[in-house]
């Protein structure tokens, strides 16, 4: 019973750990940067290396997946999470991607079908239309050949 009041409150922190305090570790880190003298070619290298790390080295493994063998267990098993992680995220875009083509073709067939539907509303307007006229036409011969 214990277990199941504490659990939003669980949920709650991992929500908060797992989103909010690295966005905030960012925002700190961005806000320091008011700080640095951006004049000094030191600090511009420093912050330059630190940002082509970040975004080089995942780019790097990810192309090698084969590259970092420790034989630790936990390394070992940490790079497969990341590695089944990143393919399961790659399997969302790609149904994504799918889903998309297929409400699109799907829009497709829907216009397609107004249109079909038009066209028939119209040669059914222009059956009907022909229909009086040719009513008209008879009414008025009977109309003429009464008279004479």
């Amino acid at each position: 019973m214990l277990f199941y009041f504490f659990l939003p409150f669980c949920l709650i922190k991992c929500v908060h750990f797992a989103l909010v305090f690295p966005a905030m570790v960012m925002a700190v880190g961005l806000s320091n940067l008011q700080f640095v003298d951006l004049n000094s070619t030191r600090n511009l290298l420093v912050i330059g290396f630190s940002l082509s790390g970040g975004f080089g080295i995942p780019l790097w493994l990810s192309s090698r997946p084969n590259a970092i063998n420790t034989g630790h267990s936990f390394v070992l098993s940490l790079k497969k999470y990341i590695n089944r992680m990143k393919r399961e995220q790659e399997d969302e875009e790609e149904k994504e991607k799918e889903r998309e083509k297929r409400e699109e073709e799907e829009e497709k067939e829907k216009k397609k079908k107004k249109k079909k539907k038009k066209k028939k509303k119209k040669k059914t307007k222009k059956k009907k239309k022909k229909k009086r006229r040719r009513r008209r036409r008879r009414r008025r011969r009977r109309a003429l050949t009464t008279l004479q």
